[in-house]
Parts: C-alpha cells; structure tokens; sequence
C-alpha cells in the first residue's frame, strides 16, 4: 500500500486458478522474505468479501505463510 502497511499477493492454484490475498499491518514482516515464486507455501488465511473500489471479490486474509 502507499503507507506500506499491507502487502497483495496473486496465488495460484496447480490448475492455473488465481487466488487474490492480502496481509495488513506488516504481519508479512515474518515471512516475506523467505517466498519464493514457484515454491510451494502453506497459507493460513481466512475467506473474506472484498469491497475495494466497490468491486465485490473473494479473497483471502492472509494470518500466516510457512515456507517449506
């Protein structure tokens, strides 16, 4: 974000699906280093309705990322 204060990631499933996330208040400051592209992660997240720029989406409120 502008402040830095959230981080969006773009998931995406192993049948090509995208899967939108996002992380506020720099709980990424854990994990966002150790992410890689291409290199499977376990998400610990929630299921949330976005209304960002009145556009409704599902995404997913990311708590946690354990690299493997």
């Amino acid at each position: 974000g502008k402040t830095g204060n959230h981080m969006e990631l773009i998931f995406k499933k192993t049948n090509s699906i995208k899967v939108p996330a996002i992380s506020f208040f720099g709980a990424e400051e854990n994990w966002v280093k150790s992410v890689k592209v291409g290199v499977p992660v376990d998400v610990i997240a929630t299921v949330e309705k976005s209304m960002f720029r009145n556009k409704a989406e599902l995404r997913l409120r990311i708590i946690d990322i354990l690299c493997k």
